[in-house]
């Protein structure tokens, strides 16, 4: 992916248009509004932009009152406790200060004529994309970004927070994507750093990748604003604990859902994943949760129905509990798919429960799309539709329904197979796939029942970093 910076309007921010106590407020040689406000000690809002929505509450941000001060002609600081954010604007720069000491500043990285290669914030001639350039001293790494499965020092890396079926851990697609990423600090900077982009869309980040720069790390958003919340604090713990502040905390977990989740390569009927339990125990090997992937628990036709296939699944509770005797939780795999073979489908299609086409009908994932998607995997040749989480009478539904597998002995719900959102589906609350393409991976707030929350928080707290 190629980054042409004569592609975007560079933004400066010459004129103030007034302050309040949580922030101040910039009109922009784009036109545009820039807004820089506190959220808290360590904690700086930056955002350019029209405003957006829906909110799909990613963050719980509060603006909180900091002191600001404008110390020489064209530059403002804005400060709370051992914190501050310095703005420059025209041409715009910034530095983040931890300790009176820059931790993160914006992209210093000039062509040889001196000028800035980079901009410190640019918007596309042509589109809704947004880009942003921090600077990246030498030798210093960079991590977090969510589900990889490279290096966890991610400087030199091109990285895409887009929801994508992996189908591997041999490639850069993830469904569990976190467009955070934090520093320790260099040698000799006092403090630590982090950058979150808040935003639905996709987001691509040049981690010092060469063919971009050596010495920045730059984002690529796609959306019609540029929304970025910058951390500071001593160290990289102070870092994680205030973007969970920002963001939510996982609730408590159980002990066993830290513990070692085993799916089975050879696990394709009852029979055999309970002669694989067993197996697992005769070798004394350390396990506290067995998976039932979709072949074991599913119809290959008719996918997750809410019911038990009745061919292999005719006692289901009798069945779970001998995997259970072996002292293993269960682990079902589930799609927010619904196959059109399903009984559920002309239902939630009726009450508009799934996500649509233009004209209003359920939208169609077709078979060649879903096989192109994860070759070789039988279920993903049924046609099916999705389940549209932004209607909130469709996700109670979808929260409830799982009370009777619970109730059968299955011990938490693996959210598998999620797959990017169509572009052209259209969501109850009027988004489209477009928008919603780096999403899925970012709500706490949608989870499942009890249960399932036990398991996935432990997943999501594991991928912030």
């Amino acid at each position: 992916m190629d980054f042409d910076t004569d592609g975007y309007l560079r933004v400066d921010a010459p004129d103030s248009l007034g302050a309040s106590p949580s922030g101040i407020a910039f009109a922009t040689s784009t036109g545009d509004l820039l807004e820089v406000s506190c959220c808290g000690a360590g904690v700086f809002r930056l955002r350019v932009g029209s405003t957006t929505s829906p909110d799909y509450g990613i963050v719980h941000a509060q603006t909180k009152s900091c002191t600001i001060t404008q110390p020489q002609f064209g530059m403002w600081t804005l400060s709370a406790g051992d914190t501050a954010f310095e703005l420059t604007g025209k041409p715009l720069a910034f530095r983040l200060l931890h300790k009176g000491m820059p931790v993160l500043c914006s992209s210093s990285d000039l062509t040889l004529g001196g000028e800035q290669r980079l901009p410190t914030i640019g918007r596309l001639r042509s589109g809704e994309q947004w880009a942003a350039a921090v600077g990246l001293p030498s030798g210093e790494p960079v991590y977090g970004l969510g589900e990889k499965f490279g290096p966890l020092n991610k400087r030199g890396q091109l990285i895409h927070s887009q929801v994508e079926e992996p189908a591997g851990v041999n490639a850069g697609l993830s469904s569990r994507n976190t467009p955070f990423a934090w520093g320790p600090g260099a040698a000799g900077r006092h403090g630590a750093w982090g950058l979150f982009v808040h935003t639905p869309g996709a987001v691509t980040h040049g981690v010092g990748h060469p063919d971009w720069s050596h010495r920045a790390y730059v984002v690529v958003v796609d959306d019609e604003a540029l929304d970025l919340f910058l951390f500071a604090a001593d160290t990289p713990e102070g870092i994680l604990d205030r973007y969970a502040q920002l963001t939510g905390r996982a609730p408590s977990v159980p002990l066993w859902s830290l513990g070692l989740w085993v799916s089975g390569t050879d696990t394709a009927t009852p029979e055999k994943a309970i002669a694989f339990a067993a197996e697992l125990r005769a070798h004394r090997t350390a396990c506290d949760v067995l998976m039932l992937d979709g072949r074991t628990a599913l119809s290959a036709d008719v996918r997750l129905n809410f019911e038990w296939d009745p061919e292999r699944f005719a006692e289901p509770r009798a069945t779970l509990a001998k995997i259970k005797a072996h002292g293993l939780k269960v682990c079902m795999s589930q799609s927010p798919r619904v196959s059109v073979e399903a009984a559920l489908f002309e239902d939630l299609a009726e009450r508009r429960f799934l996500l649509t086409d233009v004209d209003g009908h359920a939208y169609i994932v077709g078979s060649d799309e879903l096989i192109a998607s994860r070759p070789g995997n039988k279920l993903a040749t049924t046609e099916g539709g999705i389940v549209d989480f932004t209607n909130p009478t469709a996700f109670a539904w979808w929260r409830d329904a799982h009370r009777g597998l619970f109730a059968d002995g299955v011990d938490a719900i693996g959210s598998e197979f999620n797959d990017r959102v169509p572009d052209d589906a259209i969501a109850f609350n009027g988004d489209v796939g477009t928008v919603r393409c780096g999403l899925d991976g970012q709500v706490p707030s949608k989870r499942p029942p009890a249960r399932v929350r036990d398991a996935g928080a432990a997943r999501a707290a594991s991928s912030a970093g």
